[in-house]
């Protein structure tokens, strides 16, 4: 309870009561019951005002090859494991990268087809939209805007493909630093959900799509 304790104050003191609150309620209710409340995101403008030349770090940003990050895969801080990179590799994943003094520092990656949430639920989107997800940054670089960078090197290249209309993301609903930083870069609420229960009674509950799209969180059937 204590630690419970310590991130609602934390909440409170960096956003305020209303949220610290929610934050508190989400927390019992997932050691209680399992209880994860999405927020569906999307940045629809192939060049939003969100993300000019002066909201972005000017460390140089690219498309890195996954065989590339092969190399990071030892060192824990990355969040990067030698399956996860094969598995998007298999699914033709792409990922961006942002580099000082030719280290890595922080990354995101993007799909094109269904992508796995977690083990037992897929994320299935509209052609045309890219999935932005697993979007990293080392700690001691946080705070200096990678991430719009990272997003702005990622619409230069895949945001000019026809047909696309834009990315999408998913992020906690209680995860207000993320969702503050999504607003900053022009990114809209789409869709809601939430995915409820523990073991194999976990289940997506009540996807409420709020823009018309075919947004979807289905279950992967075992085997897949």
């Amino acid at each position: 309870m204590r630690g419970l304790a310590a991130g609602v104050r934390h909440q409170a003191s960096r956003f305020g009561a209303a949220p610290a609150a929610r934050y508190f309620a989400w927390r019992v209710a997932d050691r209680l019951v399992g209880y994860m409340p999405y927020r569906g995101l999307v940045l629809s403008r192939p060049q939003p005002q969100g993300l000019d030349a002066s909201t972005t770090t000017e460390l140089p940003c690219r498309e890195v090859a996954l065989d590339e990050l092969a190399a990071y895969t030892s060192d824990l801080s990355y969040d990067l494991s030698g399956r996860f990179l094969s598995e998007a590799s298999a699914a033709g994943n792409r990922c961006f990268g942002a580099f000082a003094g030719g280290k890595l520092v922080s990354y995101a990656f993007h799909a094109s087809a269904p992508t796995n949430v977690d083990s037992d639920f897929r994320f299935h989107f509209p052609e045309g939209w890219v999935y932005h997800f697993k979007a990293f940054t080392l700690p001691e670089w946080r705070g200096r805007k990678l991430h719009a960078s990272l997003v702005r090197a990622a619409l230069a290249s895949v945001g000019t493909a026809r047909g696309f209309r834009g990315l999408a993301t998913l992020v906690v609903a209680t995860n207000y630093p993320s969702l503050a930083s999504f607003t900053r870069m022009g990114f809209k609420p789409a869709f809601r959900f939430a995915i409820v229960g523990k073991g194999d009674d976990r289940r997506v509950l009540a996807l409420l799509d709020e823009i018309g799209e075919r947004f979807s969180v289905e279950t992967i059937a075992p085997g897949r």
